[in-house]
């Protein structure tokens, strides 16, 4: 057994999680996710806790057990809290420059990495090597 998959996920209170059969759906002030897992885990909800369980023994659903709970605690932590990158450059004549809502990267290759932040809610760059990516889960 996972001892990952043994742990209760939290619910926080601005936090709403819906479960019908192996689709679960969780909802909160950063946006709305959903997923469906393999038919092989039971996922419940007691007492502001989500509970996984595998429903066979096999290799298989031991496997999902563990990697179920993790995705609904990656989904849970992304509706509510969002998710941060702080990233360093590191190298002879590499930087990053913010242009409107291009990310313009030079790492040493011939030409300049262009990157869109359409996912990336907010970019911020603290000097030309340091670099904070915020991106929140969409509705």
């Amino acid at each position: 057994m996972s001892r990952i998959g043994k742990q209760p996920v939290q619910i926080p209170d601005k936090v709403k999680v819906d479960i019908k059969d192996t689709l679960v759906r969780v909802e909160g002030p950063k946006g709305k996710v959903e997923k469906t897992f393999a038919p092989v885990v039971k996922i419940v909800i007691e007492d502001k806790k989500v509970l996984v369980t595998p429903t066979e023994e096999t290799r298989f659903s031991r496997a999902m057990f563990g990697t179920a709970r993790s995705v609904i605690a990656g989904m849970v932590k992304g509706v509510t809290d969002g998710y941060l990158k702080e990233l360093e450059i590191q190298g002879v004549g590499f930087k990053a420059n913010l242009k409107g809502k291009q990310l313009d990267l030079a790492l040493g290759y011939s030409h300049p990495i262009l990157m869109e932040s359409q996912s990336v809610s907010k970019s911020q760059l603290q000097t030309e090597l340091r670099l904070k990516l915020k991106a929140a889960i969409s509705s």
